[in-house]
């Protein structure tokens, strides 16, 4: 008993003591034992009405509870794909194989539209590789596009294979994130995009990479694909989620 109130003399939160197991009714008695107080109710206003909300652990793949699709894309055939088949000056573009494939006539970036509630929390996910990747070019997903300004997760082609995440004005970049990547664009890798309340975060292959604040947009989504290189997109989906 001295111990503990040596400790709680110390100030330790309270809270400490019921994420290590020790009831509220145990600890009512403790702290009573040791005269820190005579009111059970305050006691369990400190506990109850003091106690801040948990955060969503933004940085956690796996702290999805649950997720509503509200839009699936995963080019079955071109029947029932929202992506044409067609050859213009930038690309020529095929459904086979259970894969949307670009080729690049020129460096461009092209979407899809979607709207989307962003009061909720969502993801946009999309698992996706390039044939004959080009050195230090962007390769990968765009989003909250609104022509000609759109946020980047990209990899850029070459011996560091550096994974890029930013913002893009229609004038200049905003590039928030820089980095030496294991990840290569030739090899098969899933994009993930959340949005947590006012933060959103970025995941490559499940693996955390940056956070930032949110801003409101649009999810139209797309890819960006430089001249000479054919994307291969597996699949595209966006969820309203719940985390834990």
């Amino acid at each position: 008993m001295r111990e503990m109130r040596k400790i709680l003399s110390m100030g330790m939160p309270t809270s400490a003591f019921l994420r290590n197991g020790i009831s509220l009714a145990l600890l009512i008695n403790i702290l009573v034992a040791c005269d820190k107080t005579e009111n059970e109710d305050a006691v369990k206003r400190l506990f109850i009405e003091a106690a801040p909300p948990s955060a969503p652990e933004t940085n956690n793949y796996n702290n999805v509870v649950s997720a509503s699709i509200v839009y699936l894309q995963e080019f079955k055939d071109a029947a029932t794909s929202d992506w044409e088949e067609k050859s213009d000056e930038y690309a020529t573009y095929t459904i086979t194989d259970g894969n949307l494939s670009i080729k690049a006539k020129k460096d461009f970036y092209v979407w899809d539209k979607f709207n989307i509630n962003s009061s909720m929390d969502f993801q946009i996910e999309t698992g996706m590789a390039f044939n004959s990747p080009v050195k230090s070019k962007h390769h990968g997903l765009v989003f909250g596009i609104n022509n000609p300004s759109y946020y980047y997760f990209t990899i850029i082609g070459g011996t560091d294979n550096s994974l890029n995440i930013g913002y893009y004005n229609g004038n200049k970049s905003a590039l928030w994130y820089d980095k030496p990547s294991v990840f290569s664009p030739s090899s098969y890798h899933v994009y993930t995009i959340r949005k947590f309340g006012t933060k959103m975060s970025f995941f490559m292959d499940e693996t955390f990479c940056y956070m930032t604040d949110y801003n409101d947009f649009t999810a139209n989504y797309g890819f960006q694909i430089p001249k000479g290189a054919t994307l291969l997109v597996d699949y595209i989906r966006i969820d309203y989620i719940i985390t834990k």
